[in-house]
């Protein structure tokens, strides 16, 4: 047998010069960054009032502003779940928002939170190199000229400071807003763009009469460009920044009925999408479940499945919020959460359910029973603001006829299962 050989502590790697250095720079940098956005929180944002941070702590130390921080971090697997929990904290009453420059690429992985963040929120502040600071909209239809124009461009083109930004302009503008990327036409006297439409995120223009050839360019916002009494850069006009729902993703023509639990909320976008499934689907589908995340961004329920016990739970719970084997229409026998029902399923439907068993599980159950189905859309989501009574705890109000039985353990494995069999999807 081969002795052991005798253990000695490693010694610690020690850091050369030029590491230490390096090292050192990135403190100091870290702590002047940190300054100036103290500085530039104080000055914006009423004091003790909460505000969210869209980065790391390494990024920007949070103990250095002084004020209570929700750390929300994007989500990068094409889930709303970032979204989410912003939403939830809005609910709670925060306003602010605060985007470091370092963690811009991250947030515009985010494509459900970099949207999110341009059409609900606007820029109230942006300092080259640092970040910018967005305050929730009041009103998404109102003006926005009295947005500098470097706080427009900062709301708008949100994913990336440098994202190409066109200067159709006689105003030289990369040498007024430093830290962005400007270029210039190759003829800018031309009437028209030799370029694809909406393949460049920004068109800025100072001529009127070039905002249409602007927008036909303008990936993200044509901008017209003007100057206030003080000299400063204004945005005069602007196309596609709030514009108005399109005609054939909304105007169903379907008349509709939400309801939903206490503490729940749906996210910008689920009662169209909700709606579309409606206008798309046969007739008798008469209801819609909606993914349902907690306040945390975690799934809560994908659709609620009924067993023979007579048990009510939510598919998915606690998995991955976009995992492809349950992210899908389909046949749910529950809501949990919310619902959203066409309005002559609502009229037969929700008078009808037993106040002895309230409940969506009650709804859903009459809704099936009365010869409507169901179906789960995966594009329609909602967030759980408020703790409330588990959805387990709902009970299946009719025979249990046709269920499946309950496993013996709730989890990915058997929920794949379940749903690889169809055993959680129609109720005959």
């Amino acid at each position: 047998m081969k002795p052991l050989r005798e253990w000695t502590p490693s010694r610690p790697v020690e850091l050369d010069l030029e590491q230490r250095v390096e090292a050192l720079e990135a403190s100091v940098q870290r702590l002047a960054d940190a300054t100036t956005w103290r500085k530039l929180v104080d000055e914006l944002v009423p004091a003790g009032e909460p505000v969210v941070v869209l980065a790391e702590s390494w990024i920007l130390p949070f103990e250095a502003l002084e004020r209570p921080v929700i750390n929300i971090l994007p989500d990068t697997a094409n889930s709303p779940a970032g979204v989410a929990r912003l939403e939830a904290q809005r609910a709670e009453g925060v306003r602010f928002v605060l985007v470091p420059e370092a963690a811009r690429s991250r947030v515009a992985q985010d494509a459900h939170l970099s949207g999110h963040l341009r059409e609900q929120f606007r820029a109230i502040a942006s300092h080259p190199g640092v970040g910018a600071i967005l305050e929730a909209s009041a009103d998404l239809e109102g003006d926005v000229e009295d947005q500098t124009l470097g706080e427009l461009i900062d709301s708008i083109a949100l994913r990336d400071r440098f994202a190409p930004l066109l200067d159709w302009t006689s105003l030289e503008l990369a040498g007024s807003l430093p830290g962005w990327t400007f270029f210039r036409p190759i003829d800018p006297d031309a009437g028209k763009l030799p370029y694809l439409d909406h393949t460049i995120e920004v068109v800025l223009v100072d001529d009127a009469e070039r905002m249409d050839e602007a927008a036909r360019v303008a990936a993200e916002a044509a901008v017209l460009v003007a100057t206030d009494d003080s000299g400063g850069l204004i945005a005069a006009d602007t196309r596609g920044v709030r514009s108005a729902p399109d005609p054939a993703a909304g105007g169903t023509g379907i008349t509709t009925v939400v309801l939903a639990e206490d503490g729940v909320l749906p996210l910008p976008g689920c009662i169209d999408a909700a709606e579309r499934l409606l206008a798309a689907n046969n007739p008798r589908v008469g209801g819609v479940a909606v993914k349902l995340f907690a306040a945390d961004g975690s799934l809560e329920a994908a659709g609620g499945a009924a067993f023979a016990d007579g048990s009510v739970h939510a598919i998915a719970s606690g998995a991955p919020a976009s995992a492809p084997w349950h992210e899908y229409v389909r046949a749910v026998p529950a809501a949990i959460g919310l619902i959203v029902l066409r309005s002559e399923a609502a009229r037969e439907c929700a008078p009808a359910v037993d106040a002895s068993a309230p409940g969506m599980a009650a709804l859903s159950a009459r809704l099936w029973s009365g010869g409507w189905e169901l179906r789960y859309q995966p594009d329609a989501a909602a967030v759980r603001v408020l703790e409330t009574t588990p959805a387990g705890a709902e009970v299946w109000p009719q025979p249990p006829t046709g269920l499946p039985e309950l496993p013996e353990e709730l989890n990915d494995a058997s929920w794949r299962g379940l749903l690889a069999r169809g055993e959680v999807g129609a109720v005959r």
